[in-house]
């Protein structure tokens, strides 16, 4: 089962797997939460740059690592063509590298090293591990530091496929880069902008808040 999905992910990401290029890549899942309808996630690393897609809601959290750990966070919105931002002290205290983690890999590392191994296949760029206890079981891609499934009480998440390299990478990065962004400090103050007086009606507070981000993934 694993050598099949091993060979799969090779023909579709192509030479730049065999590199273990883990910081440019774009991950494909299918997530099935319990009693509700399955989700796509698209999931888009860029070096220090990680975006979390979702197609159907036509949202995308996009994540910032500055070089002293802090985050950086932008909502956008694909039907406006928008994004709001929020600076380092309008993110939660606590997030850090255990944040940043959750939204790189899906999984923070102590949840994945609470599991135990139960196999280990393959070496350098193909090593995946098997991991598993009670109900939680999942295959980990080391080379990639990728979720390949995660099998839990509540919710399944399947990885449908991967490419590396810069290429496309950039496509959706690039096209991201083209929204204009409003400071997440401002909305409050212009309630005149039609899409930033739907989010306050939504129930965005006027004034920053510290915030965490659509939480999914799996997290100790």
């Amino acid at each position: 089962m694993y050598k099949t999905t091993l060979v799969s992910l090779a023909l579709i990401a192509g030479p730049a797997l065999a590199q273990c290029d883990q910081d440019t890549l774009v991950a494909h899942y299918r997530l099935q939460p319990a009693a509700q309808p399955a989700q796509e996630l698209t999931l888009v690393r860029q070096g220090n740059r990680v975006a979390l897609h979702w197609p159907a809601k036509g949202i995308t959290e996009r994540w910032t690592r500055t070089r002293n750990g802090l985050l950086q966070l932008e909502r956008l919105f694909e039907q406006h063509q928008r994004g709001i931002e929020y600076q380092p002290d309008e993110i939660a205290a606590r997030s850090g590298e255990r944040l940043w983690q959750l939204k790189h890999q899906l999984i923070t590392q102590t949840a994945l090293e609470a599991l135990p191994l139960v196999r280990q296949e393959g070496e350098g760029c193909d090593l995946h591990h098997d991991r598993a206890q009670g109900d939680t079981k999942l295959v980990w891609l080391d080379g990639l530091s990728l979720l390949e499934t995660l099998s839990a009480p509540h919710q399944q998440l399947s990885l449908v496929s991967v490419q590396t390299g810069d290429e496309e990478v950039s496509n959706w990065m690039d096209h991201w880069d083209s929204y204009q962004l409003t400071d997440y400090a401002d909305i409050g103050d212009n309630e005149q902008d039609p899409l930033l007086s739907k989010m306050i009606n939504q129930g965005f507070p006027r004034r920053p808040a510290r915030v965490q981000g659509h939480h999914h993934g799996h997290e100790h």
